[in-house]
């Protein structure tokens, strides 16, 4: 490059050629620049994207397209700090719900670039060559047990795996500040409890004394709620999501884990919420697809209703399909169990509707969206991207459902970015969710 400063008056033709793993925007791109004299600021320009493309570190925004994260803005500067995670290892899958999810999530941002040092607490029932592969641990996350952390230092403690009053009152005892991380609906379950005589394993607050507690966009409907419940403040974090779990799966699968459209074949449609409490409930999109049904009953091939195992045998649930849901009974809607998401969408999804009551956003959002998959949905955090229909407007629903399954494949490079720019928000390694971590870190060192 100095040569080239140094001999600007010469002809010069430059062929800068990409990949095709490279995303759409620069997909197999071949630029000539030909000109008598190359400026000095063009120069400098390809100074910065190689500088960039050699200290940024190639990461997967989309299943086959990496995209170059710059490293951290200079001037960025930040104290790196010593952290424990606590982390419930279990032998269930990592697919289980979002909070199995949520410490490796955490993990990856904190570490990312190296910018802190992070250890995950093990205060769960097994230990780490006994959890399923989906788990996908490796030998780059530091993993101790809860005994291991009286000869460790940390700069301070956040707790996913949740700790007893015991553990709770140990750490602080050595000095250490402990935040409850909250990535869950708390009032919606802690309501259910109190007015339904619910019952759970243990109750969730039965540990107390926190230095205070974490909360996203996602769940923020609980803080007023939790800062009686735990009695101690509150602080927000971003909502932060690594397709670690996604890409994980998918590696091992024998089908493309990403949005295959289809030519001239008819396609199916794919409900994925938990069926487990009424912010994340199949009934509304079982509703909107049966409103499609009835005025376009050849606009799709099949339903798959998920996550239905302890719900399917339910009386009133099974006579609203008897009864109400011609879709079911024209034998175009089945019930399945839970499968992890990148498996089921892979295989039977063409296009995927969600619903939320109160829950604003899960990963099982993301994680569609991460696919490529058209998603209709009621996420107000998400609007701007894939199929929007407000609240609990069924016939925007299936009138966005309609479009989803009829016009997405037409417009697919549109809807992609949109999808990209939409994930970057919460995206682990960006600079958006590094840079607010850092910021809110040290706000709680310094409590």
């Amino acid at each position: 490059l100095i040569k080239l400063i140094n001999n600007s008056n010469n002809f010069f033709t430059f062929n800068l050629s990409f990949s095709k793993n490279f995303p759409s925007f620069i997909n197999n791109k071949t630029m000539s620049l030909s000109q008598p004299r190359l400026s000095f600021f063009f120069v400098v320009l390809v100074c910065i994207f190689i500088t960039t493309f050699l200290c940024g570190e190639v990461l997967a925004l989309f299943p086959g397209e990496p995209f170059i994260s710059p490293p951290l803005p200079l001037g960025n500067e930040h104290k790196r700090l010593s952290i424990g995670i606590t982390v419930s290892l279990s032998g269930t899958s990592s697919f289980a719900s979002g909070i199995t999810q949520a410490p490796l999530h955490l993990y990856d941002s904190l570490t990312f670039n190296n910018r802190h040092s992070v250890a995950l607490i093990n205060v769960g029932t097994v230990e780490r060559d006994a959890v399923p592969s989906d788990w996908d641990l490796s030998d780059k996350e530091t993993i101790v047990s809860y005994e291991d952390t009286k000869t460790l230092s940390f700069d301070l403690v956040i707790e996913v795996g949740r700790l007893t009053q015991a553990q709770l009152n140990d750490l602080q005892s050595r000095g250490l500040k402990v935040f409850s991380f909250r990535g869950s609906y708390d009032f919606d379950t802690s309501a259910e409890i109190m007015l339904y005589n619910k019952t759970f394993s243990s109750f969730l607050y039965a540990t107390r004394g926190y230095d205070g507690f974490l909360y996203t966009d996602a769940t923020a409907r609980s803080v007023s709620f939790l800062e009686i419940a735990l009695d101690c403040p509150s602080y927000r974090i971003p909502i932060t999501w690594s397709p670690r779990f996604y890409n994980h799966v998918a590696n091992g699968l024998d089908t493309p884990s990403h949005y295959i459209p289809k030519q001239n074949q008819k396609k199916s449609i794919t409900m994925l919420e938990s069926n487990k409490r009424l912010n994340s409930n199949a009934v509304m999109p079982m509703v909107i697809t049966e409103l499609l049904f009835r005025k376009h009953p050849d606009s799709f091939e099949r339903v798959y209703v998920t996550n239905t195992q302890d719900i399917g045998s339910h009386e009133p649930f099974r006579k609203f399909a008897n009864r109400k849901m011609t879709v079911y009974t024209e034998k175009k809607m089945s019930f399945e169990a839970r499968y992890r998401t990148p498996f089921f969408i892979s295989k039977y999804a063409d296009v995927v509707v969600m619903f939320q009551w109160d829950a604003p956003m899960g990963y099982t959002h993301l994680e569609v969206l991460y696919g490529g998959y058209p998603l209709v949905h009621n996420s107000p955090l998400i609007k701007d991207c894939g199929y929007y229909y407000p609240e609990f407007d069924g016939d925007i629903g299936a009138e966005q459902l309609y479009i989803a399954l009829t016009q997405h494949d037409q417009s697919i490079q549109k809807c992609n970015a949109m999808s990209r720019k939409c994930l970057s928000r919460f995206y682990a390694f960006s600079d958006t969710v590094t840079s607010q971590w850092d910021s809110v870190l040290q706000t709680l060192v310094d409590v």
